[in-house]
């Protein structure tokens, strides 16, 4: 009798932990806790910020430390913010995105890694009907419980792109090529 008890408790533990590690896991992005920002150099001397306050994407992948997960990030262009309505009148028009013809980012991974405890990720990022491949530097912040019992992942991606790979060419002589992005994301387990 405790020779089964032992072995159907053994047999269970063993079940639990391949459903962990080979239930697909998903997560998707809390827009409320999270920020989509970028800065560029303006006339060799400063930088212009801004972010975008549209978005959403999701994670999901076979395994729990989300290695191997795949990405998806959508970014609604129009809702681009740099603090000054006319700036962002332009950057949305045809001289920078052309966001009534292409309203929407996109990223989506080919490749997430472990680097230590933090990823790289790698995948292909179209902008302005421009797909070209790119990779981020992805920090985890952890993982905790929200006061509602939501299971939340934090992290960090940083990456750099040349705008005029993909036909931004506004600006060019006063406002750098090389644009720096970062995405602090908070997600939200089975969102």
């Amino acid at each position: 009798m405790i020779m089964k008890l032992l072995l159907l408790l053994a047999l269970s533990a063993s079940a639990a932990l391949l459903n962990e590690a080979g239930s697909p896991t998903s997560w998707g992005v809390d827009p409320s806790h999270s920020s989509v920002t970028f800065h560029v150099g303006y006339l060799g001397i400063s930088e212009v910020t801004g972010n975008f306050t549209s978005y959403q994407g999701t994670i999901s992948g076979p395994n729990s430390d989300l290695t191997d997960a795949q990405i998806r990030f959508v970014v609604d262009v129009n809702s681009i913010n740099t603090d000054v309505d006319a700036r962002d009148n332009h950057l949305k028009s045809p001289d920078f995105f052309d966001a009534a013809k292409f309203p929407q980012m996109t990223f989506e991974s080919t490749s997430f890694k472990r680097k230590g405890k933090d990823y790289v990720v790698e995948g292909t990022m179209t902008i302005k009907g421009v797909s070209k491949p790119v990779k981020f530097d992805v920090a985890y912040g952890g993982t905790a419980k929200d006061n509602y019992g939501n299971e939340r992942v934090g992290l960090a991606l940083q990456g750099k792109i040349l705008r005029s790979t993909y036909g931004i060419l506004g600006g060019q002589g006063v406002v750098d090529d090389e644009v720096d992005f970062a995405l602090n994301v908070n997600l939200i387990r089975g969102k």
